[in-house]
């Protein structure tokens, strides 16, 4: 007769397993039972993705879109009568980020 099953036991424990048989004659001898015992199998599901890098990506990004489409606007609604003053503008921000940038840079290195 073979009898089959499983029983799950916490890894690295020791465990006790007692099967009892009764016949119709009310008495029965000792044996013992060999266990095959394997380890029990590592789930295999994958872990979620990490969207975080991404999510934080586009949100920056979506924040500078945003502050350019706003600059661009007030610049063209501020200079709607003259497109001259308009390019006049446009390169004076220029002139004047080029300016922080170099002054920036200069500090940064200046550091060093």
């Amino acid at each position: 007769m073979d009898i089959t099953g499983s029983v799950p036991v916490p890894l690295y424990q020791h465990c006790n397993i007692s099967i009892v048989f009764i016949n119709e004659a009310g008495s029965s001898e000792p044996f013992i039972l060999a266990f095959n015992t394997t380890p029990t199998p590592s789930p295999t599901g994958t872990s979620p993705p990490d969207l975080l890098p991404e999510i934080i990506g586009a949100t920056v990004g979506g924040a500078v879109l945003l502050i350019i489409i706003i600059v661009i606007v007030v610049v063209v609604i501020c200079c709607k009568n003259s497109i001259s003053s308009f390019i006049n503008i446009i390169i004076s921000l220029i002139g004047r980020a080029g300016v922080v940038w170099s002054c920036l840079f200069a500090m940064i290195f200046k550091g060093q």
